[in-house]
């Protein structure tokens, strides 16, 4: 594994985080204007990738599949493959709260779905 190199090296704390900030900013407008997708940042994360070096190949595949399904607005098929998901682990947090919010919904995105929702609660 390769050392990790802070690409922010030299800078202060506040002048890293304004800089980290302003690249959360130009990720949020590409996910706006449908250059990329939520998906497509996280696969490209390094700690996120990391956190998923453990987890069951087969469960991360079909997540994959459902949560493009998901942002894509295809909730039928999204809630379906969520279901196949909890089926190999019923305990899966992430799978758990997808499926539950398309419910929540009856199934049908909203009409101002963008491939995301605001999170209101922590």
């Amino acid at each position: 594994m390769e050392p990790k190199v802070d690409r922010f090296m030299g800078l202060s704390i506040k002048d890293k985080k304004a800089q980290k900030d302003k690249e959360k900013k130009i990720l949020l407008k590409k996910i706006e204007i449908g250059a990329t997708t939520t998906w497509e940042i996280f696969a490209r994360d390094k700690d996120f990738k990391e956190l998923r070096r453990n987890y069951d190949k087969v469960l991360t595949k079909k997540f994959s599949e459902a949560y493009r399904k998901y942002i894509s607005g295809d909730w039928a098929t999204a809630e379906d493959l969520f279901s196949q998901c909890l089926k190999i682990n019923p305990k899966d947090g992430p799978t758990l709260t997808l499926k539950s919010y398309i419910e929540e919904l009856n199934g049908i995105p909203p009409n101002t779905w963008k491939g995301y929702r605001e999170l209101t609660e922590k």
